[in-house]
């Protein structure tokens, strides 16, 4: 995965990075971000689903799908 979107240079560079305490770091923390950022994901969908299932409503009413 990493070489069809890093050339071998920026894999290097990539793991010099990793090797520092800051990479360290976000390599430690890289579990917590993902699940807060999908915790966050799952917040936005829920506060989103009214608005989106009412348009939906609507536009299948629009076109003759729902009565």
């Amino acid at each position: 995965m990493y070489a069809k979107h890093f050339s071998r240079e920026e894999v290097r560079g990539l793991l010099d990075f990793y090797r520092t305490d800051l990479g360290q770091k976000a390599i430690a923390l890289m579990p917590v971000l993902a699940q807060e950022g999908a915790a966050a994901g799952e917040q936005w969908a829920e506060r989103q689903m009214p608005r989106i299932a009412t348009a939906l409503e609507s536009r299948l009413r629009t076109e003759g799908f729902v009565k």
